[in-house]
């Protein structure tokens, strides 16, 4: 899981237009270094499942028809699956897992990879760029394996799940995992919100119901927030840190629910890396500079709470519909966030429990910042006061007060606004 630095030395070597993919020889030796620490990192692990890995349906590269890229990260890129066409089964590729139930799962997955005229699933492997260099196709290697057992562990309606995986495990020449395909980012859905924002909020909108919808938009800002919140506590519930939590890791899917992807920089926090106060020893200057908790940028000790930093600036990002800190440069980002607690304003329009929750959640106290269970208590009550908005045409919005009709709060127990029972949640298939 690379540092800045060494992210930045990744992406050199792949910019070198001269550069050859090693000799296979070579990346053989690397995925063998790969499996290693794989293995050791699984031995200490307390959430990966060998068991739950092989209940996942497994399939041949050549049986996947690669379409259009949807994206790419430090090592890995994401393609559309266009087609899954099955290779007959033969007693040399049924393997030890082959079971009734994997075949009918192949087979529904071939049957309805399209499904109204829509992908289904998405495939990601390594990019061939990352051959170019031993170092990192090793380190890629490892992101990817590492990866791949966090998402067969990780089942919550708001983190993309995985959906099928390469014959013969996560390291080999190859290797991929099948996912749900995402239709939107984050960082796309913001781009309309502001288009609608502007026109809601516009003269001619304000007499054509703009106000009403402006709320209405507030409110789809707050519940995706929300289910965000939820993923989050969710995996902090299983000791596990995500790192790099920012709109381009989040995205939509064909039934616009929102999720969590790209799990290569997620953390198991582990005991042997705990301090006294609740910290850990972990790599610094980790994620995105522009969500990155003080703490983690100066590479100091951190938790959890790094995640809750990340949080408030994505969930800042969602109400202002604009990047923060467009004026500053890298280093005077450093300089004024992470030395001098420099942040961005909070607008006097948006509603006072989310700014103070923002407000809240970056704090440069460690100890200060509330956990994800208190801060999806918070945005549920939001919700529920955006919901139960008193409006009038002449005194224009009230966004601090509630309604004074009968409404029936939310019942936090379920975590979610959408009524989604996480405990007893069956996918569909």
């Amino acid at each position: 899981m690379p540092s800045a630095a060494a992210q930045a030395y990744y992406d050199e070597m792949m910019r070198k237009e001269d550069a050859k993919i090693l000799p296979e020889e070579t990346l053989k030796k690397m995925r063998a270094e790969a499996c290693l620490i794989v293995e050791k990192i699984s031995s200490r692990s307390k959430v990966f499942d060998s068991d739950k890995e092989d209940l996942f349906p497994s399939f041949q590269l050549d049986e996947i028809s690669v379409g259009k890229m949807l994206g790419k990260g430090q090592f890995g890129g994401v393609h559309q699956i266009d087609a899954i066409k099955l290779a007959p089964e033969t007693p040399e590729s049924k393997s030890p897992k082959n079971d009734v139930e994997e075949t009918q799962t192949r087979e529904f997955m071939s049957k309805q990879c399209i499904r109204n005229g829509d992908a289904r699933y998405a495939i990601k492997k390594l990019r061939k760029e990352v051959g170019h260099d031993a170092i990192v196709y090793r380190n890629g290697t490892i992101d990817f394996a590492i990866e791949a057992k966090f998402l067969a562990i990780l089942r919550h309606p708001h983190i993309v799940k995985m959906r099928g995986l390469t014959s013969g495990g996560f390291i080999k020449a190859n290797s991929f995992i099948i996912m749900d395909r995402l239709y939107d980012t984050l960082e796309v859905r913001l781009q309309k919100w502001k288009k609608l924002q502007g026109r809601y909020t516009s003269i001619l909108g304000c007499c054509n119901g703009g106000k009403e919808k402006y709320i209405e938009l507030m409110a789809e800002k707050v519940v995706t927030a929300l289910d965000l919140s939820n993923a989050m506590e969710y995996m902090h519930g299983l000791n596990i840190m995500y790192r790099d939590l920012k709109t381009e890791n989040i995205g939509f899917d064909v039934r616009d629910e929102v999720k969590i992807f790209d799990f290569g920089l997620a953390k198991e926090l582990q005991d042997s890396n705990r301090n006294e106060d609740g910290t850990y020893n972990l790599t610094g200057f980790t994620g995105s500079i522009l969500y990155m908790a003080p703490e983690v940028a100066l590479s100091k000790p951190y938790n959890k709470s790094a995640d809750v930093f990340s949080f408030s600036i994505l969930l800042w990002i969602m109400m202002a519909l604009e990047q923060p800190y467009k004026t500053l440069t890298p280093n005077l980002i450093k300089k004024m966030v992470f030395h001098k607690d420099h942040r961005p304003q909070c607008d006097s329009k948006w509603p006072e429990g989310i700014s103070n929750l923002i407000k809240e959640c970056w704090t440069p106290n460690l100890q200060e910042r509330p956990s994800f269970v208190d801060i999806s208590t918070t945005l549920s009550n939001e919700w529920s006061n955006l919901s139960a908005v008193e409006y009038d045409n002449n005194a224009g919005l009230d966004l601090s007060m509630k309604s004074a009709r009968n409404f029936t709060a939310l019942d936090l127990s379920t975590r979610s606004v959408r009524n989604i029972n996480i405990d007893s949640f069956q996918e569909e298939a």
